[in-house]
């Protein structure tokens, strides 16, 4: 899975982020957090610049995780051929 690392890192350290950085863009590569940003725009730079074009992971810290659903009929997906 893309970005595994990443995101048990995210999770292993989840508290320690929330207490530091709560509502901050966590910038994370392998298990290094590399900076915490106040915009997502600000985080994607920073990620850009340090490693150029290498998946990283951007996750806000928040305590729950907002889930955003897209029904297929919303999206005109009811009728996609396969």
């Amino acid at each position: 899975m893309a970005l595994e690392q990443e995101l048990q890192y995210f999770d292993a350290h989840k508290s320690e982020l929330l207490e530091h950085y709560a509502g901050q863009f966590a910038l994370i590569k392998g298990d290094s957090l590399l900076g915490t940003y106040t915009t997502l725009e600000e985080a994607f730079e920073a990620g850009v610049r340090a490693l150029g074009n290498q998946p990283f992971l951007i996750k806000q810290v928040l305590e729950t995780e907002e889930v955003i659903q897209y029904p297929a009929l919303a999206v005109g997906m009811i009728h996609a051929g396969l």
